[in-house]
């Protein structure tokens, strides 16, 4: 049996000490010129050592980055994670087999474009079948869907 731990928060804009990143995240946290993107940065990155440090030791919560840009763990192999950003949430998912994750929070947006690029024949259709009311709702819950699951498989749309 695999188990996967999964967290998730809502920035409430509260105070966070950036001091508890180690050095070279903090040099990476420097790098972003977004206060946004680097509380979002800030955050995400507490949240993954929250949800990894009762399974492992916080010598090896030590996070590189792959040539492709897909974070992992130097001294925690066979650990898999994945995050997540959308309007101040973070979610967090780790395992030890491949795993992804992702949310959206579901706004009007023109998707039909996303749609006919990435969406798979059958997907298509349940959107145009859909109630109009309910459209947009189905898009974000198939496009969550097929996010979490590429980021599972480490392969890009």
């Amino acid at each position: 049996m695999t188990t996967a731990y999964i967290a998730w928060l809502q920035d409430d804009g509260s105070a966070v000490d950036s001091s508890l990143l180690l050095p070279a995240e903090q040099a990476e946290l420097a790098g972003f010129r977004s206060p946004e993107r680097q509380r979002s940065f800030l955050l995400s990155r507490l949240l993954l050592r929250k949800l990894l440090r009762p399974h492992l030791p916080s010598s090896s919560l030590i996070f590189k980055r792959a040539e492709s840009g897909r974070l992992f763990l130097e001294e925690a192999q066979g650990w898999h994670f994945s995050l997540s950003h959308s309007a101040g949430g973070i979610a967090a998912i780790a395992c030890t087999q491949p795993c992804g994750i992702d949310i959206e929070v579901p706004r009007k947006a023109s998707f039909e474009s996303v749609a006919s690029r990435y969406f798979a024949e059958a997907e298509k259709k349940a959107l145009q079948e859909a109630p109009t009311d309910q459209r947009v709702e189905l898009f974000f819950r198939l496009w969550t869907l097929k996010e979490a699951s590429v980021k599972a498989l480490g392969e890009g749309l």
